[in-house]
């Protein structure tokens, strides 16, 4: 595993085994300094959807989890007209200019959305 070298914002290590037979890009691991310099790169991110590049969380198997039983949440919000998103392990999404926390199972009373 590498580390962030000093004076380095990042590193990176691209992941699995080479294979000249394989038509996509193995995946890369980016490793953040600081979470400030990952939310500068995810604020930034938006600049780069002319290339072909997804990007997500590496996440335990109990953020997993807690992501995955909020599921049923997460998409009540967006019927709801909603963009939900997890900061941590809460759901969170915007009404009213303000970002509010949804509690488990309870996107069924969260309003609907402003539009």
């Amino acid at each position: 595993m590498p580390e962030v070298a000093e004076g380095a914002q990042w590193a990176q290590l691209r992941l699995g085994t080479y294979c000249p037979d394989q038509n996509r890009p193995r995946p890369i691991r980016v490793l953040f300094k600081s979470m400030d310099d990952k939310h500068t790169f995810l604020k930034h991110a938006k600049h780069l959807k002319e290339v072909d590049l997804r990007y997500d969380d590496d996440l335990t198997r109990l953020q997993q989890k807690q992501r995955q039983d909020m599921s049923a949440d997460f998409d009540t919000l967006k019927s709801k007209g909603h963009k939900p998103f997890y900061r941590g392990s809460s759901l969170k999404f915007r009404h009213a200019d303000k970002t509010r926390t949804c509690r488990r199972h309870g996107a069924a009373r969260a309003p609907d959305a402003q539009v």
